[in-house]
């Protein structure tokens, strides 16, 4: 696993299973709305400040880059 990927989400307290990842790795995107609705903006920010996520002039979120998509799609592979 992604030793990066996985402390800068504990850095934050946030679970590498937590619905907001989930519905980054079922989607590929997520808009501001639903976004906030799963994490609060305090958190979002810190995770684009820690290259987890990027944001997108369209007011969407994905993953910063394949590298963290992939860390994930284990995550929730391992769960099933």
């Amino acid at each position: 696993m992604d030793r990066g990927t996985k402390e800068a989400i504990a850095l934050e307290g946030i679970t590498e299973d937590h619905t907001f990842f989930k519905h980054l790795v079922q989607h590929r995107t997520i808009d501001n709305g639903n976004a906030i609705n799963l994490l609060p903006f305090d958190k979002i920010q810190a995770l684009l400040k820690r290259n987890v996520l990027a944001a997108h002039p369209n007011k969407t979120y994905t993953f910063h880059s394949r590298h963290v998509q992939t860390f994930f799609e284990r995550v929730f592979a391992a769960k099933e």
